[in-house]
């Protein structure tokens, strides 16, 4: 394992730059994948904080009249990312 590897095996080994293209994109996706769970955590948020404003009965009607569009199964879903992980996330 340890051995050398011969010419003939190194001419199928990806090149610098290929490797470096697939360190971008592996980089970009994990930026992408952050930002997308901070948009989540911070709409829960914003979701929580909408519901807490409603009285008794205007939630629902809250989210179907509201341009967001949410269904309430959605929301309660942002709603709990936003309660389990913001504990661990730190705003800057």
């Amino acid at each position: 394992m340890g051995d050398l590897m011969n010419k003939k095996e190194l001419k199928n080994v990806p090149n610098e730059r290929f490797v470096k293209e697939l360190e971008d994109i592996a980089n970009d996706i994990l930026t992408t994948k952050q930002v997308i769970l901070c948009g989540y955590i911070k709409i829960g948020e914003l979701l929580t904080e909408a519901k807490s404003k409603c009285k008794h009965g205007e939630w629902l009607p809250f989210l179907k009249d509201s341009r967001i569009k949410f269904s309430e199964s959605t929301a309660r879903k942002y709603m709990k990312i936003y309660r389990v992980l913001s504990p661990y996330i730190q705003y800057s």
